[in-house]
């Protein structure tokens, strides 16, 4: 489709559009003038990582293209657990621990999106301060009639839990409400039209398009014959080459707060990702020209390893600033290509330890999820110690003031011995 709009145009070209409520009448309305779009996230953890960068990156296109953003911190709904994509429960957690979090997630946030009170700057709401303030009777009488159970009950998040078998509390089952609550308010209170948000909400947003199209008409707060209309926008989930999801959940979770990971760690994530992820991971976390994007991709065997290198620089410079970017950059290549060690991490090995095996050592540090997994990198040739392989499984750390060990062609460190 040929969009009139700048935003779902270069939205299109990095591959970020996946699901639409109307895209023509969204692109009509975009290319009237400045829209107001909002998205939100739950401060569950300790902050975001880069799961959420795939939908928050095409909000900060969104506010590059001229129209303004709302975040929303949902102080209110991370107290509940949103069900989506889930097939358990999520745990409970404190107001206390959402406080936290709503500080460091801000941070974070602050590194993508421009807050500030121009036309375009972006506002910060928490859904705590309208959620926690209705009367649950009143909620219920005026709220309640407009969502369908039979609908609710066939949204894939209900339907994965309940094909299971596994408990599913009223709590989470009145997400959805909540979140659709959440769209209705940010319209009437600042002429929000637009949810853009990850492949797993899809469910919660075509509830509250809904919602907001059937409460106005039922408070009467639309003109006759005329009719009210909200849009939701969806990016797919986030999946790297092998079908995994990138998340905090998912117990892989890559955080974009330097203090939670070190930016290094951020930078060698994105140079280690697949060959297959190139061409995405460019689209998404870098603002490089589409015509850079086709050439970096086109790269092969050998030369792929330089698009990966451009694609580290420029995802770290985006959240770490071009300074940090550039000192990740030239301490990658001491390490991989010059072989220089002073830039290593290190770690401590004690000699005092009764247990000096290899494998031991290595699920110890936690380079290494268990000691099975651990004799096999030995067993395969995968662990050399100063770049010399080990393939003895009942390999002894005797000797050393200290050595360089690798795992594999990604890990290195210095290992300083006690």
């Amino acid at each position: 489709m040929k969009f009139k709009s700048e935003f779902l145009r270069k939205a299109q070209e990095k591959g970020l559009l996946n699901q639409c409520t109307n895209l023509e009448g969204l692109d009509e309305k975009l290319s009237e003038g400045s829209v107001v779009a909002y998205w939100g996230t739950d401060p569950t953890g300790a902050s975001m990582h880069i799961g959420h960068l795939f939908s928050l990156m095409i909000m900060r296109l969104f506010q590059q293209c001229g129209h303004k953003p709302i975040i929303l911190l949902g102080g209110a709904t991370a107290l509940i657990g949103d069900p989506s994509g889930k097939d358990k429960s999520r745990p409970m957690i404190t107001k206390e621990f959402v406080e936290k979090n709503k500080i460091t997630i801000l941070k974070a946030l602050k590194k993508f999106i421009h807050f500030d009170d121009s036309p375009t700057g972006a506002v910060l709401v928490d859904n705590a301060d309208w959620l926690g303030e209705l009367k649950y009777m009143e909620f219920l009488r005026d709220v309640g009639p407009h969502f369908s159970i039979n609908k609710m009950l066939a949204s894939e998040s209900v339907k994965l839990r309940l094909q299971k078998e596994d408990h599913m509390s009223l709590l989470e089952f009145n997400y959805m409400v909540m979140q659709a609550y959440d769209f209705y308010y940010l319209y009437k209170k600042y002429g929000c039209l637009l949810q853009l948000c990850g492949g797993d909400q899809w469910g919660n947003v075509i509830a509250g398009v809904e919602f907001t199209r059937r409460i106005n008409y039922a408070k009467g707060d639309v003109e006759q014959g005329k009719s009210v209309e909200v849009f939701g926008l969806s990016t797919e989930l986030l999946l790297d080459a092998n079908g995994k999801k990138i998340g905090k959940s998912e117990g892989n979770a890559l955080w974009v707060d330097g203090d939670l990971l070190d930016p290094f760690d951020y930078f060698q994530y994105f140079r280690n990702i697949a060959d297959a992820d190139v061409g995405k991971f460019l689209r998404v976390y870098t603002e490089l020209s589409i015509s850079e994007i086709e050439k970096l991709e086109k790269f092969k065997d050998k030369e792929i390893n330089e698009a990966k290198k451009i694609l580290a620089f420029e995802a770290t410079k985006i959240c770490h600033g071009e300074e940090t970017a550039k000192e990740c950059l030239e301490k990658a290549e001491k390490i991989f290509e010059d072989n220089s060690v002073e830039d290593l991490p290190s770690i401590e090995f004690d000699s005092n330890s009764e247990n000096k095996l290899l494998w031991n050592f290595l699920r110890g540090q936690g380079i290494c999820k268990s000691g099975g997994e651990a004799k096999r990198l030995i067993r395969n040739g995968a662990i050399k110690i100063n770049d010399e392989k080990i393939i003895d499984e009942e390999y002894k750390i005797e000797g050393f003031s200290e050595f360089k060990l690798s795992v594999g062609k990604k890990k290195m460190f210095m290992v300083l011995v006690k």
